[in-house]
Protein backbone atom coordinates (compact mmCIF):
# COMPACT_ATOMS: atom_id res chain seq x y z
CA UNK A 1 0.00 0.00 0.00
CA UNK A 2 2.84 2.43 0.20
CA UNK A 3 3.36 2.35 -3.39
CA UNK A 4 -0.20 3.21 -3.95
CA UNK A 5 -0.13 6.34 -0.97
CA UNK A 6 3.05 7.42 -3.28
CA UNK A 7 1.09 7.53 -6.34
CA UNK A 8 -1.84 9.41 -4.35
CA UNK A 9 0.54 11.62 -3.04
CA UNK A 10 2.94 12.81 -6.00
CA UNK A 11 1.47 11.33 -9.48
CA UNK A 12 0.88 14.49 -11.81
CA UNK A 13 -2.18 12.83 -13.15
CA UNK A 14 -5.69 13.69 -11.42
CA UNK A 15 -6.85 10.45 -12.36
CA UNK A 16 -4.14 8.28 -11.25
CA UNK A 17 -3.90 10.00 -7.71
CA UNK A 18 -8.37 9.00 -7.85
CA UNK A 19 -7.77 5.26 -8.66
CA UNK A 20 -4.65 5.18 -6.06
CA UNK A 21 -6.97 6.81 -3.00
CA UNK A 22 -10.16 4.80 -3.91
CA UNK A 23 -8.02 1.36 -4.01
CA UNK A 24 -6.04 2.56 -0.62
CA UNK A 25 -9.24 2.86 0.96
CA UNK A 26 -10.83 0.02 -0.14
CA UNK A 27 -7.84 -2.54 0.62
CA UNK A 28 -7.47 -1.16 4.04
CA UNK A 29 -11.58 -1.47 4.85
CA UNK A 30 -10.88 -4.72 6.19
CA UNK A 31 -8.18 -3.62 8.59
CA UNK A 32 -10.18 -1.61 10.36
CA UNK A 33 -11.46 -4.46 11.99
CA UNK A 34 -8.57 -6.73 12.31
CA UNK A 35 -8.95 -7.89 15.70
CA UNK A 36 -5.25 -8.87 15.97
CA UNK A 37 -4.82 -5.31 16.48
CA UNK A 38 -5.35 -3.39 19.58
CA UNK A 39 -8.79 -0.68 19.67
CA UNK A 40 -6.61 1.98 19.72
CA UNK A 41 -4.48 0.56 16.33
CA UNK A 42 -7.98 -0.17 14.89
CA UNK A 43 -9.19 3.54 15.81
CA UNK A 44 -5.41 4.88 14.03
CA UNK A 45 -6.02 2.69 10.98
CA UNK A 46 -10.26 3.44 10.69
CA UNK A 47 -9.19 7.74 10.89
CA UNK A 48 -6.24 6.75 7.56
CA UNK A 49 -9.32 4.80 5.87
CA UNK A 50 -11.67 7.50 6.57
CA UNK A 51 -9.64 9.95 5.51
CA UNK A 52 -8.77 8.79 2.03
CA UNK A 53 -12.29 7.52 1.33
CA UNK A 54 -13.71 11.32 2.41
CA UNK A 55 -10.62 12.99 -0.15
CA UNK A 56 -12.30 10.60 -2.79
CA UNK A 57 -15.67 11.44 -2.29
CA UNK A 58 -14.63 15.38 -1.81
CA UNK A 59 -11.88 15.84 -4.52
CA UNK A 60 -12.66 12.89 -7.09
CA UNK A 61 -16.08 12.74 -7.55
CA UNK A 62 -15.83 14.10 -11.00
CA UNK A 63 -13.54 10.99 -12.20
CA UNK A 64 -14.42 7.78 -12.81
CA UNK A 65 -12.57 5.26 -10.15
CA UNK A 66 -14.23 2.26 -10.73
CA UNK A 67 -16.32 -0.23 -13.23
CA UNK A 68 -17.75 3.39 -14.98
CA UNK A 69 -18.90 4.78 -11.59
CA UNK A 70 -17.67 8.25 -9.86
CA UNK A 71 -15.21 8.48 -7.01
CA UNK A 72 -17.97 9.66 -5.20
CA UNK A 73 -20.70 6.90 -5.96
CA UNK A 74 -17.69 4.19 -5.79
CA UNK A 75 -16.61 5.17 -2.21
CA UNK A 76 -19.66 5.68 -0.84
CA UNK A 77 -20.00 1.74 0.14
CA UNK A 78 -16.84 2.58 2.40
CA UNK A 79 -18.01 5.29 3.45
CA UNK A 80 -21.22 3.69 4.98
CA UNK A 81 -19.23 0.45 6.64
CA UNK A 82 -17.33 2.50 8.52
CA UNK A 83 -20.10 4.36 9.68
CA UNK A 84 -22.47 1.46 10.31
CA UNK A 85 -20.28 -1.90 9.73
CA UNK A 86 -17.07 -1.34 12.42
CA UNK A 87 -16.82 -3.03 15.78
CA UNK A 88 -19.33 -1.58 17.59
CA UNK A 89 -21.86 -0.10 15.41
CA UNK A 90 -25.21 -1.40 15.28
CA UNK A 91 -25.46 -3.31 12.23
CA UNK A 92 -28.36 -2.08 9.46
CA UNK A 93 -31.36 -4.08 9.07
CA UNK A 94 -31.48 -5.88 6.40
CA UNK A 95 -33.50 -8.36 4.18
CA UNK A 96 -33.41 -11.63 1.69
CA UNK A 97 -35.15 -14.49 0.66
CA UNK A 98 -34.76 -17.64 2.75
CA UNK A 99 -34.10 -20.88 0.88
CA UNK A 100 -37.07 -23.01 0.49
CA UNK A 101 -38.78 -20.00 2.51
CA UNK A 102 -39.93 -16.50 2.62
CA UNK A 103 -38.38 -12.99 3.25
CA UNK A 104 -36.89 -12.73 6.54
CA UNK A 105 -35.24 -9.51 8.32
CA UNK A 106 -32.28 -9.37 10.44
CA UNK A 107 -34.65 -7.88 13.11
CA UNK A 108 -36.48 -10.93 13.25
CA UNK A 109 -33.05 -12.18 15.13
CA UNK A 110 -31.89 -9.78 17.48
CA UNK A 111 -31.91 -11.40 21.04
CA UNK A 112 -29.42 -13.69 19.11
CA UNK A 113 -25.60 -13.96 18.53
CA UNK A 114 -25.39 -13.98 15.03
CA UNK A 115 -22.45 -15.09 12.39
CA UNK A 116 -23.46 -13.92 8.87
CA UNK A 117 -21.50 -15.77 6.40
CA UNK A 118 -21.49 -14.05 2.91
CA UNK A 119 -20.45 -17.14 0.50
CA UNK A 120 -21.28 -18.49 -3.03
CA UNK A 121 -21.10 -22.46 -4.14
CA UNK A 122 -18.65 -21.30 -6.62
CA UNK A 123 -16.18 -20.15 -3.90
CA UNK A 124 -14.16 -23.20 -2.45
CA UNK A 125 -12.39 -21.11 0.67
CA UNK A 126 -16.25 -21.33 1.23
CA UNK A 127 -17.35 -24.51 0.97
CA UNK A 128 -14.26 -25.43 2.47
CA UNK A 129 -15.23 -23.63 5.82
CA UNK A 130 -18.83 -24.38 5.81
CA UNK A 131 -17.97 -27.73 8.47
CA UNK A 132 -16.54 -25.38 10.64
CA UNK A 133 -19.37 -23.12 10.54
CA UNK A 134 -21.79 -25.92 10.83
CA UNK A 135 -20.06 -27.56 13.97
CA UNK A 136 -19.83 -23.91 15.48
CA UNK A 137 -23.47 -24.07 15.40
CA UNK A 138 -24.04 -27.01 16.82
CA UNK A 139 -22.00 -26.42 19.98
CA UNK A 140 -23.28 -22.87 20.84
CA UNK A 141 -27.14 -23.85 19.39
CA UNK A 142 -28.32 -23.91 22.90
CA UNK A 143 -26.65 -20.58 23.76
CA UNK A 144 -29.09 -18.43 21.60
CA UNK A 145 -26.48 -18.72 18.43
CA UNK A 146 -27.18 -18.34 14.98
CA UNK A 147 -25.39 -18.75 11.80
CA UNK A 148 -27.07 -17.10 8.73
CA UNK A 149 -25.46 -17.82 5.32
CA UNK A 150 -26.17 -15.22 2.82
CA UNK A 151 -25.32 -16.60 -0.81
CA UNK A 152 -24.25 -14.23 -3.67
CA UNK A 153 -24.80 -17.19 -6.34
CA UNK A 154 -26.02 -15.99 -9.28
CA UNK A 155 -29.74 -17.26 -8.85
CA UNK A 156 -31.45 -19.13 -6.50
CA UNK A 157 -32.20 -22.52 -7.88
CA UNK A 158 -28.66 -23.02 -8.60
CA UNK A 159 -28.27 -22.57 -4.36
CA UNK A 160 -31.25 -24.92 -3.61
CA UNK A 161 -29.79 -27.61 -6.06
CA UNK A 162 -26.66 -27.20 -3.92
CA UNK A 163 -28.36 -27.19 -0.67
CA UNK A 164 -30.12 -30.50 -1.60
CA UNK A 165 -28.24 -32.63 0.11
CA UNK A 166 -27.19 -30.86 2.79
CA UNK A 167 -30.93 -30.07 4.16
CA UNK A 168 -30.13 -31.27 7.56
CA UNK A 169 -27.73 -28.41 8.23
CA UNK A 170 -28.44 -26.21 11.45
CA UNK A 171 -28.38 -23.03 10.18
CA UNK A 172 -30.46 -20.66 8.28
CA UNK A 173 -29.88 -19.96 4.30
CA UNK A 174 -30.32 -16.74 2.57
CA UNK A 175 -30.23 -15.61 -1.23
CA UNK A 176 -29.64 -11.98 -2.03
CA UNK A 177 -27.97 -13.13 -5.90
CA UNK A 178 -24.60 -11.68 -7.41
CA UNK A 179 -26.05 -8.23 -8.01
CA UNK A 180 -27.22 -7.91 -4.49
CA UNK A 181 -27.81 -4.25 -3.38
CA UNK A 182 -26.69 -5.77 0.00
CA UNK A 183 -23.48 -7.17 -1.14
CA UNK A 184 -22.54 -3.92 -2.66
CA UNK A 185 -24.16 -1.22 0.35
CA UNK A 186 -21.85 -3.12 2.99
CA UNK A 187 -18.50 -3.13 1.07
CA UNK A 188 -18.06 -6.61 0.95
CA UNK A 189 -15.05 -7.27 -0.01
CA UNK A 190 -14.83 -10.96 -1.82
CA UNK A 191 -16.60 -14.25 -0.18
CA UNK A 192 -16.31 -15.86 2.10
CA UNK A 193 -16.65 -12.61 4.06
CA UNK A 194 -17.90 -13.26 7.65
CA UNK A 195 -19.68 -10.53 10.31
CA UNK A 196 -19.97 -11.84 14.22
CA UNK A 197 -23.10 -9.37 15.66
CA UNK A 198 -23.71 -9.53 19.35
CA UNK A 199 -27.53 -9.94 21.32
CA UNK A 200 -27.76 -6.05 20.53
CA UNK A 201 -26.86 -6.42 17.09
CA UNK A 202 -23.84 -4.38 17.66
CA UNK A 203 -20.80 -5.59 15.41
CA UNK A 204 -18.30 -7.89 17.15
CA UNK A 205 -16.28 -8.69 14.01
CA UNK A 206 -15.71 -8.81 10.27
CA UNK A 207 -13.30 -10.92 8.50
CA UNK A 208 -12.43 -13.33 6.28
CA UNK A 209 -10.91 -16.24 8.12
CA UNK A 210 -13.77 -17.69 10.61
CA UNK A 211 -11.88 -18.38 13.30
CA UNK A 212 -10.71 -15.01 13.60
CA UNK A 213 -14.39 -14.84 15.24
CA UNK A 214 -14.46 -17.17 17.51
CA UNK A 215 -12.98 -15.35 20.21
CA UNK A 216 -15.73 -12.60 19.98
CA UNK A 217 -18.55 -15.10 19.73
CA UNK A 218 -17.47 -17.04 22.40
CA UNK A 219 -17.30 -14.32 24.95
CA UNK A 220 -21.18 -12.88 23.56
CA UNK A 221 -22.87 -16.09 23.79
CA UNK A 222 -21.03 -16.68 27.33
CA UNK A 223 -20.17 -20.37 26.38
CA UNK A 224 -18.33 -22.13 29.05
CA UNK A 225 -14.95 -23.70 29.01
CA UNK A 226 -15.73 -27.20 28.22
CA UNK A 227 -17.21 -25.30 25.56
CA UNK A 228 -14.67 -23.08 24.54
CA UNK A 229 -12.18 -26.10 24.37
CA UNK A 230 -14.21 -28.21 21.45
CA UNK A 231 -14.48 -24.93 19.49
CA UNK A 232 -11.25 -23.34 19.69
CA UNK A 233 -8.88 -26.39 20.94
CA UNK A 234 -7.00 -27.44 23.89
CA UNK A 235 -5.77 -24.21 26.24
CA UNK A 236 -9.13 -22.38 25.36
CA UNK A 237 -10.37 -23.14 28.55
CA UNK A 238 -10.28 -20.06 31.24
CA UNK A 239 -7.79 -20.54 33.73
Amino acid sequence: MELVDEVVANSEHRVLRARGAFWSAMERLMEVDDLNRSPEERAEVRAEVTRMAELVAAEYSDVEVFAGDTGGEAIRPVLYALENLAIGAELPEATAQRIGGDQESLSQYRGKVLLLDFWATWCAPCIASLPDVERLQNLLADRDFQVITISIDDNVELVGEFMEDRMDLPYVNWFVGVQSKLYDDWAIQGVPTYIAVDRDGLVLGRSHDVESLYGPILEATGADDETRTKVVGEGAATP
